[in-house]
């Protein structure tokens, strides 16, 4: 599996973190440990006030890894990617600072 930070903005101290993992690693709590660390740097080494993600809305497990570290669904962004050939719609999840709980 992989997991970083696409982007980051320092003037506005946010950035958007993406992971990817072998289906047969799903279900395990390995992407919820793995996300929940990459959140922690991001907030206290990057000193990052906001933290999204993005997951296409036909993997809703995806969500629920981003909802077991504190982030939120702000909604869904239609066909914003382009998959395989077709367009997909993708919820956006955020954390902030202030949220924090891990």
């Amino acid at each position: 599996g992989t997991i970083g930070f696409m982007w980051w903005n320092q003037e506005y101290r946010s950035a958007e973190v993406g992971y990817s993992l072998a289906r047969a690693y799903w279900n395990q709590g390995l992407m919820t440990e793995a996300l929940r660390a990459v959140v922690k740097f991001g907030f206290e080494e990057m000193n990052l006030n906001r933290i999204e993600a993005q997951h296409e809305t036909t993997n809703p497990a995806s969500g629920r890894v981003m909802e077991k570290v504190g982030m939120k669904k702000e909604g869904v962004l239609r066909q914003r990617l382009r998959n395989k050939g077709k367009f997909v719609d993708v919820a956006l999840y955020s954390v902030l600072r202030g949220e924090r709980t891990a």
